[in-house]
């Protein structure tokens, strides 16, 4: 029997099977990209215990549904979009806890605070844990501070949000994710999405985080931290955690964290899914940095900061950068 390669009358034949195998090929297995490698040693249990079991840890915490939302704010150029994240949680949470780490240095003056506790933060000031390295970009270097939460073990869940995003729906439904009392069996105690942005990535995006506290997990990071050749140390306390959780969390929907990025390459998919959105992070396009709004999206978040300012009275706290109505 011929085979379809003798049947071909002309090279130039040939060739188009040759291309069109090839395309089809590139097109099912990531668009030509190449595979992913895994070269990091902390996804061998050998080197690095993960979770509470896997840390011969105990399950420190209350057990009685203790919930927190958490941010960071290291600098008072994040002011605004603190303090319009705090409303925006607190619109639809009005019974839990928020929390702000700042740092014991920080450039923030006493009316500041005072705003960011009208929204509703409670200030919690923390030492910072240091960037292992000094080749950490300085906008980074204070991120992982945001370890320490694994410590913060009088809570049974935390879901942490970075000062650039904006809750726009109840998400409380994250919390039970990792609760122990929901998975007495251990069970899940990392969540968080996939930095969409446009392009598909395998890794998560730290802005939106759902995590269990326990101090033994708490300590592994702080042991693992150093070994920067085993993490992208570029990418700070996101590429630490990413190969500290590798094949190990929880995959939120991207409508928990919407990365921005996403709409420069795929705006009318934005529009569709706009009414679903829960929490938007704005990690391009800073709206309260902008003299006028470019995109629909950055209008969204002018939009919450406007009904902040006629909802919320600042007067008690001064000169601040936020003006009432």
């Amino acid at each position: 029997m011929q085979t379809l390669l003798s049947r071909l009358a002309h090279p130039l034949e040939i060739t188009l099977v040759i291309l069109c195998t090839y395309l089809f090929f590139s097109w099912t297995h990531g668009s030509g990209k190449p595979n992913p490698t895994y070269n990091s040693a902390f996804i061998d249990s050998a080197v690095a215990c993960h979770g509470t079991s896997g840390c011969n840890g105990t399950a420190e915490t209350p057990g009685n549904h203790s919930y927190a939302f958490f941010s960071a704010l290291w600098n008072a150029e994040y002011l605004q979009p603190a303090l319009v994240l705090g409303y925006s949680i607190r619109k639809y949470h009005p019974d839990i806890p928020l929390y702000l780490l700042v740092k014991p240095d920080s450039d923030l003056r006493k009316d500041m605070f005072c705003q960011l506790e009208t929204v509703g933060w409670t200030i919690k000031e923390e030492t910072r844990v240091d960037a292992p390295i000094d080749q950490v970009k300085k906008q980074f270097r204070d991120n992982f501070t945001k370890l320490k939460l694994w410590s913060y073990t009088q809570f049974d869940a935390i879901v942490y949000l970075d000062a650039d995003t904006l809750v726009r729906d109840r998400v409380d439904d994250l919390f039970t994710l990792v609760d122990k009392d929901s998975y007495p069996n251990d069970g899940f105690e990392f969540a968080a999405a996939l930095d969409n942005y446009g392009q598909w990535s395998l890794d998560f995006n730290a802005g939106i985080m759902v995590l269990r506290p326990n101090h033994a997990v708490y300590q592994e990071m702080l042991r693992l931290l150093p070994q920067t050749d085993n993490y992208n140390v570029k990418w700070a306390e996101q590429g630490f955690l990413n190969e500290y959780f590798r094949f190990r969390f929880l995959h939120l929907p991207e409508q928990y964290n919407f990365n921005l990025a996403f709409v420069s390459r795929h705006r009318q998919t934005f529009r569709r899914l706009k009414p679903d959105l829960k929490i938007i992070h704005f990690t391009i396009s800073k709206p309260w940095r902008m003299l006028r709004i470019e995109f629909e999206a950055s209008a969204i978040w002018t939009h919450a900061s406007e009904e902040m300012k006629r909802s919320v009275s600042f007067r008690r706290c001064g000169n601040g950068l936020v003006k009432d109505h």
